[in-house]
């Protein structure tokens, strides 16, 4: 059974969520060259396309897909940082725009 959600119904993650993702794709950059980065692109748009393929099905698909999306983001964003800053390997300690890893956790104040 297809379904799709009403075409105002947008789903969105939470920052925390999209910072956590943010930092797992920083940390899995650290030390690739811009060719293993261009590699992991295409697996990331692979996942994306296989979730959204699923999503279509399953409802509960739709997480999925926005998570797959902010990863496969990361990776676009990393790869411009590296060819425009001429690297030779990724190093997230050289990125303003890094996430670092793990996001800090915040507790609520008494």
């Amino acid at each position: 059974m297809r379904w799709l959600r009403p075409r105002g119904e947008r789903l969105e993650l939470a920052s925390d969520t999209v910072r956590l993702h943010r930092a797992e794709v920083c940390r899995a950059a650290d030390g690739m060259t811009l060719q293993e980065i261009d590699q992991a692109i295409a697996e990331a748009l692979e996942i994306v396309l296989r979730v959204q393929g699923m999503a279509l099905d399953d409802p509960d698909a739709d997480r999925s897909v926005l998570t797959a999306e902010a990863d496969y983001q990361e990776w676009l964003r990393i790869s411009r940082r590296a060819e425009a800053s001429n690297l030779t390997a990724y190093d997230p300690r050289n990125d303003p725009d890094a996430v670092e890893y793990p996001p800090l956790i915040r507790f609520r104040e008494r």
